[in-house]
């Protein structure tokens, strides 16, 4: 699987279920998830992944995606 976006949890939340409404197989890594899975929760950013086949046409998904959510706070 390729990295497509580094983002908030929540972003994050929103960009898979775009992705996969147009058919991509997403996969989201986060500090959160693992932290909820030792027993103690924190909040910060999330890793969306997809295979590689479908990089060009996720690319052009979170193009519009982030044009429409504006730009991030660092």
């Amino acid at each position: 699987m390729k990295r497509l976006k580094t983002t908030s949890d929540f972003r994050a939340m929103l960009l898979v279920d775009e992705l996969r409404e147009e058919g991509i197989l997403a996969r989201i890594d986060s500090n959160t998830n693992s932290g909820l899975s030792a027993g103690f929760g924190t909040t910060g950013m999330a890793q969306v992944f997809i295979n590689e086949a479908d990089f060009t046409k996720a690319e052009i998904i979170l193009a519009a995606f982030m044009e429409r959510m504006g730009q991030e706070d660092d």
